[in-house]
């Protein structure tokens, strides 16, 4: 069973007065097996949402996350959006996340 990383979930719509809403990837190389190598994932904005940087949300910078070796399946690392208050009354908007260039060392 190869190792893969997602999102643990699709996000909750935050109150933008919080500031930072986490996004958590999971890492999934099945039941009571953990990592023989480290494994990591680069996280970009896909920039395809209904919300808008950096009225928003601040520019999301892409980043890479590793699992390091001997990792558990299931682990979870976080990565953080942070979310502007820009005082106006709206609907619900979204942020699109990517995942790309996953690598095995």
């Amino acid at each position: 069973h190869a190792a893969t990383v997602g999102f643990a979930s699709a996000g909750d719509a935050p109150d933008e007065a919080v500031g930072a809403e986490s996004v958590a990837l999971e890492l999934d190389c099945g039941p009571g097996v953990t990592l023989g190598v480290a494994v990591s994932v680069r996280v970009s904005d896909l920039r395809t949402g209904t919300a808008v940087p950096p009225s928003d949300y601040s520019s999301f910078s892409a980043r890479t996350v590793t699992f390091a070796l001997g990792t558990a399946d299931g682990a979870i690392q976080t990565v953080n959006l942070n979310v502007v208050d820009d005082g106006a009354l709206e609907s619900d908007e979204t942020v699109q996340l990517g995942l790309s260039a996953p690598s095995a060392a």
